[in-house]
């Protein structure tokens, strides 16, 4: 059940390939990351790709690693 972003898919992924560790997933308030980057301990990279994220998250509803809020975000979401 795992899932892999091949170099070039993002331009982030630029030496390796690129595993996606469902079980790591979170919840998390994004006015935290907005005041991180605001501070700059935090520095954006390029935006993902709506397709991207929908491959994750297809991916995760279901997975045997995702934290239960997680999967009930993302099936809220995404309408999984």
């Amino acid at each position: 059940m795992a899932l892999t972003f091949r170099i070039g898919e993002h331009p982030f992924i630029t030496r390796y390939d690129s595993d996606v560790a469902i079980g790591d997933s979170l919840v998390f308030d994004i006015s935290k990351v907005q005041e991180d980057i605001r501070r700059g301990t935090v520095v954006p990279h390029q935006p993902m790709p709506k397709s991207m994220i929908e491959k994750i998250a297809k991916k995760a509803v279901g997975h045997p690693a995702i934290p239960e809020d997680v999967e009930i975000l993302v099936k809220s979401s995404w309408g999984l």
